[in-house]
């Protein structure tokens, strides 16, 4: 059956990841930035490999350059004391 084949187990994964993990954060970043924000939550979450390449590769069929998601974790703007602000906050609602 389709939906059980390891590759589409490993999507919906990353699916179920994105969105019950990361849309709390997304008034933090720009559209672009949010999706590699997501990109990276879900490498972290759910990949082997947590390197920045690693992760990367993960997204095998929605390739994007590895460094937009290497400039997000080394030149976003992005307010860390707000990202911090709503992590405790989704922290606080889920208890």
């Amino acid at each position: 059956m389709w939906f059980l084949s390891s590759g589409n187990v490993f999507r919906w994964s990353l699916l179920i990841v994105q969105v019950h993990y990361t849309h709390f954060f997304e008034p933090v970043f720009s559209a672009e930035a949010f999706i590699q924000f997501k990109r990276y939550i879900s490498g972290l979450l759910v990949g082997e490999n947590k390197t920045i390449s690693g992760i990367n590769q993960l997204f095998v069929s929605e390739k994007r350059a590895q460094s937009n998601l290497n400039r997000l974790l080394t030149n976003s703007p992005f307010s860390l004391s707000e990202l911090t602000r709503l992590a405790m906050m989704s922290i606080l609602r889920a208890i």
